[in-house]
């Protein structure tokens, strides 16, 4: 019976969790869509320029070597608030595939609408240091200050060889001409300021906010509000521009330099055969193998630094906690996990009790599939589970912040979920050709892999080495 509530809980967990964190793998081309398809035929569009020593010039040189024999898999992430999420991607994916018909798209797509860059610098070890993207597609509203997207953009650099392609902001529609002066001032801060953090990070500006002016003045029949739906939210057309200005940016050929990707490979064409042990020393945060078992079937183990990478306790992840109450926004912005404690692989339960609307707080509990009861805590303070394994602090809560918005009140005893994974494997059984992810999220150093054969005979073909760096 504990292992049917276990695994109970568990489905749960995952649909909350994947309604809210939208993926697809390998997505295969798709119909054009008609509407997307008559708006780029009913106007005139500005040219969208590329320097052609371009920051995202990786994803650029998979796109264009991509061939029917040797496919590029690429990874692209959209990540930000509301302007991406109103973004349908598949336009976007679709207009590349009909271009670059043999690459294979793996596609992320969690962007949480209304959460400025102050959120996002708290969700964001959750749901995008780790995803590794090729390329990320971002943007977000600053608040007019730069130190939280700055933060973020750091974090993002040093965590991740990812290249960013940053949106800076549209033209908004007020009605009232001294709120609509207000608005364009502040925009046009924040849209300078993003740039100046584009540049300092070496990540790629779409000056979205030029071409919306640009697109506008080349229509007579199109003025702010004609892309607007209420104040600020592109609509149809809005968006589908804002898609077609990214596409155009993304596919136009541009320099190649391997030298500052972060990535590097090494061919090795290695044999390894039973009881065999290869030592490769790296510098980075991640390391995957191409390898192939020569053999029916072949078993191998991995240790990193002389250690099992399940010993590295930086190598697991908190994922994104799922939802609060019939709205999007995640229960909690923000779960640590004690950095002197080994984590462990497990699914956690947070039940919230005793609400005082009054006093705006909540009583909480603490359960985790492996670890059991781990204590109870109250929203107005922070938190350290009796295992110390658990950390909340009290400003991440985002329960009463989005009944506010959705108007709906959290009920006795809901529960919302997190869960630690994994980012490594300790031993992996492979039949024919393999890409293994072996460890990542290890301190960016010097480190070494050790290979053991433990059953069978492989070809270790290749290594794949990231060390993200500032500079």
């Amino acid at each position: 019976m504990k292992y049917l509530s276990y695994f109970f809980v568990l489905f749960l967990f995952y649909s909350c969790y994947y309604q809210n964190n939208n993926s697809e793998i390998n997505t295969p081309i798709i119909k054009r869509d008609s509407s997307y398809h008559y708006f780029l035929n009913k106007y005139s569009f500005p040219k969208i320029t590329h320097n052609k020593s371009s920051n995202i010039s990786r994803f650029n040189h998979l796109l264009h070597s991509s061939t029917l024999e040797n496919p590029s898999r690429i990874k692209v992430q959209f990540y930000g608030q509301s302007i991406i999420e109103g973004l349908n991607y598949k336009n976007i994916i679709n207009e590349l595939n009909l271009l670059f018909p043999s690459v294979i798209f793996e596609i992320k797509f969690n962007p949480i609408g209304g959460f400025t860059a102050p959120n996002l610098k708290r969700t964001a070890p959750h749901d995008l240091y780790y995803e590794y993207a090729d390329l990320v597609v971002f943007h977000a509203y600053t608040e007019n200050k730069t130190e939280d997207l700055d933060t973020l953009f750091y974090q993002l650099k040093t965590n991740s060889t990812s290249e960013v392609l940053v949106l800076n902001h549209h033209y908004a529609y007020f009605q009232n001409p001294e709120k609509a002066q207000q608005r364009t001032e502040q925009d046009n801060i924040q849209s300078n300021q993003i740039k100046g953090l584009v540049n300092k990070y070496n990540y790629e500006l779409l000056d979205i906010r030029k071409y919306w002016k640009t697109f506008i003045e080349l229509n007579d029949s199109l003025t702010v509000k004609s892309l607007i739906k209420d104040h600020l939210h592109p609509n149809e057309k809005g968006n589908s521009f804002i898609e077609y200005c990214i596409v155009e940016k993304l596919k136009q050929k541009v320099n190649y330099n391997s030298k500052n990707s972060g990535i590097t490979i090494q061919k090795t064409e290695k044999v390894l055969t039973n009881n065999h042990e290869f030592v490769y020393n790296f510098k980075g945060n991640r390391i995957d193998i191409n390898i192939e078992s020569i053999s029916d079937s072949s078993e191998l183990l991995f240790f990193i630094d002389e250690m099992l990478p399940s010993q590295h306790k930086n190598a697991y992840l908190i994922q994104r906690p799922s939802s609060c109450f019939e709205f999007y926004w995640p229960g909690i912005r923000r779960v640590t996990y004690n950095s002197e404690i080994l984590p462990i692989e497990e699914l956690w339960e947070v039940k919230l009790f005793n609400f005082n609307r009054n006093t705006k707080s909540f009583d909480f509990s603490l359960y985790g599939t492996k670890t059991g009861q781990d204590g109870h805590g109250n929203s107005h303070e922070n938190f350290i589970s009796n295992s110390k394994r658990i950390k909340f602090e009290k400003e991440d809560f985002m329960i009463f912040k989005s009944e506010s918005v959705s108007g709906k009140k959290t009920p006795e005893n809901f529960k919302f979920y997190f869960i630690v994974k994994p980012l490594f494997y300790d031993s992996y059984k492979l039949k024919g050709k393999n890409e293994i992810r072996i460890i990542q999220g290890i301190n960016n150093s010097t480190h070494s892999l050790t290979i053991k054969v433990k059953k069978g005979k492989v070809n270790l073909h290749s290594i794949k080495v990231y060390n993200p760096s500032i500079y």
